[in-house]
């Protein structure tokens, strides 16, 4: 634990230091990389060709993260604050992203011969993999709303307190706070999609 709040130091003490929105778009790219891998773990997958598709759907995703605080937080000197507000609720998103992805392996080993069926009697390939592009969609959204109450209990009201206690007035806050969720969802879809898309791609 010590040794994970040395790292964050090191990066909010970076990013203070460099004040520069390369350095936002590079620590975008970390944050993408290290989320993947931990999605592919937890997920338990086993061809590393599936980083790819993972990184760009999560790189996709925090770029809404990203760009809705940045939104919604540009009148305040807030930068710092949208690097660890998008750094937490990327944690959930891979969450959501790692059971997308294990429902859609699972789905695919289980309505092979359905799927030969379907292309058999004229169906693409797309058309084919529908089915089971609901029920990964489902999960990952399924997951992130389960995990949205632990979010609006403990994240959200953190930072909607620190902008209280910021001067901010409450209703500006409580919106900022209700877009997080927004935008959490907006990102899991989108990097759902995203990977789902690469994933079609790679089989076609």
């Amino acid at each position: 634990f010590a040794f994970q709040l040395l790292v964050a130091a090191a990066f909010v003490w970076g990013f203070y230091r460099l004040n520069s929105w390369w350095a936002d778009v590079l620590w975008l790219f970390v944050a993408a990389g290290g989320a993947s891998v931990a999605a592919y773990m937890k997920a338990h997958l086993h061809a590393r060709r599936q980083l790819l598709p993972l990184f760009l759907g999560l790189l996709a995703g925090g770029a809404v993260l990203g760009f809705s605080m940045l939104l919604s937080l540009k009148a305040m000197p807030a930068r710092l604050m949208i690097v660890a507000v998008t750094a937490a609720l990327m944690s959930m998103l891979t969450v959501s992203v790692a059971s997308a992805f294990q429902t859609y392996e699972a789905s695919l080993s289980h309505t092979k011969r359905h799927r030969e069926y379907m292309i058999a009697n004229g169906a693409t390939l797309f058309e084919s993999l529908v089915p089971t592009y609901r029920r990964a969609l489902r999960a990952a959204v399924v997951t992130l709303l389960r995990g949205s109450s632990l979010t609006m209990a403990g994240v959200v009201p953190l930072f909607m307190a620190g902008m209280l206690v910021g001067g901010v007035p409450p209703l500006p806050a409580l919106a900022v706070s209700l877009l997080f969720l927004v935008a959490a969802f907006a990102a899991t879809v989108l990097a759902t999609v995203v990977i789902l898309a690469c994933q079609t791609k790679v089989r076609a």
